[in-house]
């Protein structure tokens, strides 16, 4: 298992880089978000905190007027990151849709990272993208294994599996996984 400068710098970034800082309004409808993209551009930060307490689906935006947890990058929503990191501070984004959601965005700023040395967390990087990496290939491994395998159970006579195995490869003592 390899780890790479990429793999790296992504978890350098995720964990330790800059975090947008943002208001949001989330909206369950399109018509809804660009009611709130109407209104917000060209409004400052207390009128779109306003209008996310009236628009926004999403409790946390909505109960603390837009201000949700700053977004960081390569934490697994790809349009969010990019739009927030994107925008200059003060600005609107367009609407951002994922799934049925769509949403608003109005930058405050970002975050300066507290750790600038890469070096001095190089080891810890390795070791957390070392086991996230072992995880994966052990789930994969066992999802790989559960699905080119046959299991026969004589107790309950039910076979599962696509191949079948023949009750004299089994000894008749119970139940067998066989890979294939």
């Amino acid at each position: 298992m390899t780890i790479s400068d990429a793999d790296l710098q992504k978890g350098y970034e995720n964990n330790f880089g800059p975090r947008a800082e943002v208001l949001a309004c989330v909206c369950s409808s399109q018509r809804a978000a660009e009611d709130v993209f109407r209104e917000a551009r060209g409004a400052g930060e207390q009128k779109f905190g306003e209008l996310a307490a009236k628009y926004s689906v999403e409790q946390i935006s909505r109960s603390n007027f837009g201000k949700i947890p700053a977004i960081r990058r390569h934490s697994g929503n790809p349009t969010l990151e990019e739009a927030a990191f994107a925008l200059e501070p003060g600005k609107v984004s367009g609407i951002l849709v994922w799934g049925d959601q769509y949403a608003v965005l109005y930058k405050q700023g970002e975050t300066k990272p507290v750790v600038q040395d890469f070096e001095a967390v190089r080891g810890e990087l390795t070791n957390e993208i070392r086991t996230k990496k072992l995880y994966v290939a052990m789930r994969k491994y066992m999802n790989d294994l559960l699905a080119n395998s046959n299991i026969e159970n004589f107790i309950e006579a039910k076979v599962s599996g696509s191949q079948v195995v023949p009750a004299s490869a089994t000894g008749g003592n119970g139940s067998v996984i066989v890979p294939r």
